[in-house]
């Protein structure tokens, strides 16, 4: 019983890279639609290296103009698909430059505009 439960462990810490992901998760409005957000940077040597984001609108029409405005400045970043948005590179979509800050960093940051992280 003890392997089976330090296998599971192992495989655990393998199957999510060993605390090197951080994700935060906030809500917001865009035109009178609630918008749930999931933020996640990737962290490399213990700074963040990527960050994406998907944001999962009430409203489908308010996702597909929020869409397409968001394509007209970041092009293939954005990427539609009914209600929601996914953005690759959200580092250069967002207003905060948090690429090669500390998890703790990028927590109290992300903290600070109303999100909560684990």
């Amino acid at each position: 019983m003890k392997r089976v439960a330090i296998l599971g462990l192992t495989g655990l810490f393998l199957l999510t890279g060993c605390g090197n992901k951080v994700t935060c998760k906030g809500t917001d409005k865009v035109d009178g639609s609630k918008v749930s957000v999931k933020v996640t940077a990737e962290l490399e040597s213990k700074k963040v290296e990527s960050i994406s984001a998907v944001m999962k609108f009430d409203d489908e029409t308010v996702a597909k103009q929020y869409c397409s405005k968001l394509k007209f400045y970041v092009g293939d970043l954005a990427k539609c698909d009914g209600k929601e948005v996914k953005i690759e590179n959200y580092n250069k979509v967002s207003n905060g430059n948090m690429v090669g800050k500390t998890k703790k960093e990028f927590k109290n940051y992300m903290k600070e505009v109303g999100y909560s992280c684990k």
